[in-house]
């Protein structure tokens, strides 16, 4: 990147060719000379493999800036199957360690996050989708990954609407061994609950609750409360 910044400037400072005045929208450029960036400092690594390149690349981007998920992700993906990679070579850098844990330290996390990370390699990728633009956490795409591949169409296809608006009640549904039925269960069960009323309230010191199901008592509730409230405000 640094790189291309040079050319990108030696270029520019050559189409205009001193035609600019010594200030350039409020830049001092009286010093700046085309041959100032005909070079640039660099630490250069030889004899290191493709495997090595990669792994700095990655290193050095996570260190240097703020990743976005997506590629937070990739990066993730593709550390672990470098070092996975090299602990088969029987490298003397990695194998008394675990991958999880060194991965877990290059990115400063803990060996569960890189966990969930991992796993959204096989999750469909509208849903991964879902996860980088923010509409799914990661515990719950981790979660989602590893269903079978055509349960998670099937959520795409008729359960994304429950699971987006009801995150946390679908995540306590969620297992790998999941299917269709338990789909199907899962959505009857959290669209009953979020039709329920429960009334908490104190009677003689003792906190009790009550839960009604039947819409006429639920409407009951709401014209009582509505009347109360319009009582008060009146006072």
């Amino acid at each position: 990147n640094r790189v291309r910044a040079y050319k990108y400037i030696q270029s520019e400072l050559q189409r205009l060719n001193g035609q600019w005045n010594e200030s350039f929208d409020g830049l001092d450029v009286s010093n700046i000379k085309v041959e100032d960036f005909r070079e640039i400092f660099a630490i250069v690594k030889e004899n290191i493999s493709e495997t090595d390149a990669r792994e700095i690349i990655i290193d050095a981007n996570y260190a240097q800036r703020q990743l976005g998920p997506k590629l937070l992700t990739r990066s993730i993906i593709e550390k672990y199957k470098i070092i996975q990679a090299k602990r088969r070579e029987d490298s003397s850098e990695y194998k008394n360690r675990k991958t999880r844990e060194i991965v877990a330290e290059s990115f400063q996390m803990s060996g569960r996050h890189i966990d969930r990370y991992k796993k959204l390699e096989n999750l469909d990728k509208e849903l991964l989708e879902l996860f980088y633009e923010g509409k799914l956490s990661l515990e719950t795409s981790a979660k989602l990954s590893v269903m079978k591949p055509e349960i998670q169409k099937e959520i795409i296809q008729n359960y994304l609407d429950v699971i987006l608006k009801y995150p946390t009640q679908s995540a306590e549904y969620f297992k790998p061994s999941m299917g269709k039925k338990d789909l199907q269960h899962m959505k009857e069960e959290i669209l009953a609950e979020k039709k329920n009323c429960r009334i908490s309230f104190l009677e003689n010191g003792v906190h009790k609750n009550v839960v009604l199901y039947e819409e006429h008592q639920i409407a009951q509730v709401i014209a009582l409360i509505k009347s109360f409230s319009e009582e008060n405000s009146e006072k």
